[in-house]
Parts: C-alpha cells; structure tokens; sequence
C-alpha cells in the first residue's frame, strides 16, 4: 500500500507520513510529503515571524528536521540504487559508509548550532536514526544524555548511556 500524498493535512501528519514512507521504501511519497510539509510551515512561519524568537525557533526546528529528511531519502535512495548496479558487496558497504560518515560530521555540525534542550535535540535524532543507529552517532548520544542531565531528566541520560553500552 502506497503512502497518501494527498496535499491535506498539518505539518506533523505529513511530516510522519513521510517518515513511514521512508520505511516502506516509497522514496517519492516520502519526498512528496516532505515537500507539503515545508508549504505548511512556511505558511505557519509567514503568520508567527512577528510573535517571537521562541515560536519561531521551533518552526526553524522542524525546516531543519525537514532538510534531513531530505538527505535521509537521498541516502536511501542512493543505497539502494547501488544494490541495483553491478558492484561487489564490499563497494557497496564502503560506499553506503563513507555516506554514513559524511551525513554523521553534517549532521554533528548542525546540531551544534542547535539550542541545548531535550525536546530539540530528542527530535532531530530521531530522524537521524532513520540512517544512523546511536551507537553509529555516539558522539550525538553522549552529548543528549549530557544535555538531559544538565536538565535533570536523570532516566533520560541513564537511558541513552545504557542503550549505548548495550543494556
């Protein structure tokens, strides 16, 4: 069953329809949806930019989260593009590695212009588990569960620590 890419809905309801896209393999919806998403907040953003800083920063949140959707898409696709061309497993596993690596030092550079809270950075790593497992991008880890003990969401930090270890 293809994903819906009808142009209704709110930004969340695209936004997660596209992230089940994405898990289906259905990179077109999934880019479809990422699309309506942006449309629906750069209209939300047009009515809010006079309101303030913090409404508007969340809004910059979600475009941020919307343009690694994008690459998350342009990795899979990418990927599985590969499967279908004639390289040996091991070119391929170096390839989609080396793609892993880039998008990991990206990804790390942005969040480092990202506020320091729990609620943004537990959202954009989630989209970055669509390509890269924790333990993959433990340098992000540690820095979450630092910043969730800084905020004192002491089971949070426990938590990542002890996914990243194995427990």
């Amino acid at each position: 069953a293809v994903v819906s890419t009808q142009s209704t809905g709110s930004y969340q309801k695209n936004f997660f329809s596209a992230v089940i896209a994405i898990e289906k393999k259905e990179y077109e919806a999934a880019q479809d949806l990422i699309n309506q998403s942006r449309e629906t907040l750069d209209q939300e953003i047009t009515v809010i930019v006079k309101e303030g800083y913090h409404r508007l920063y969340t809004k910059i949140v979600d475009m941020h989260m919307l343009s690694e959707m994008e690459e998350v898409v342009a990795f899979k696709k990418g990927y599985y593009s590969n499967c279908r061309e004639n390289k040996t497993e091991s070119e391929m596993i170096n390839k989609r590695n080396e793609r892993k690596d880039r998008l990991r030092e990206v990804w790390w550079q942005r969040l480092q212009g990202c506020q320091r809270n729990v609620n943004d950075w537990s959202r954009i790593l989630e989209v970055h588990k669509l390509v890269l497992s924790p333990k993959e991008d433990e340098r992000a880890w540690l820095k979450f569960s630092s910043i969730a003990r800084r905020e004192g969401r002491l089971d949070l930090s426990k938590r990542i620590l002890l996914d990243l270890i194995g427990k």
